[in-house]
């Protein structure tokens, strides 16, 4: 189960595209400007505000191979034209701090943390997030999908 001090789970807000590229291309770390030592299970948040494209690309074509996966991320978030969600809309584990070296999605001068068991929620859940971790009320089952592939669902408790 994902809990905080407080005994609720735990979540991360993160911009679009960069959580899209966390939950289908790969992206294996998340980035920042502070530094956390908490290291556990987190719930992964995608924030009302879209990434500049430019910067993106920019980002991409000086360190990512530019994979079918990437390509098809970013063609999704060009040709939307209006702010995503604010949702939960996955699970992962924060393995631990790294050096911004070992990735290939790093950014230079930030922190990075190690993603692993990223697990994508049977269906987005509506919710506002704030900068850095925050608390949610809610509990974590396990699913599975018309596919048979595993899946998490989330209860948010009020």
């Amino acid at each position: 189960m994902i809990r905080n001090e407080e005994g609720g789970l735990r979540a991360l807000s993160i911009r679009q595209p960069w959580l899209d590229f966390i939950l289908y291309c790969g992206k294996d770390i998340e980035c920042r400007s502070w530094f956390s030592h908490y290291e556990g299970p987190i719930l992964l948040h995608q924030s009302k505000t879209l990434d500049d494209f430019k910067d993106v690309m920019g980002f991409l074509l000086l360190h990512v191979p530019i994979t079918a996966a990437v390509r098809e991320v970013l063609m999704h978030w060009y040709y939307v034209y209006e702010a995503p969600e604010a949702c939960l809309l996955a699970t992962a584990n924060i393995e631990s701090a790294i050096d911004v070296q070992e990735s290939e999605w790093a950014i230079e001068g930030h922190y990075a943390w190690r993603l692993s068991d990223v697990v994508v929620l049977a269906e987005p859940v509506p919710y506002y997030g704030v900068p850095r971790f925050f608390p949610v009320n809610g509990e974590l089952h396990d699913d599975v999908d018309g596919e048979g592939n595993p899946v998490k669902r989330l209860e948010v408790i009020e």
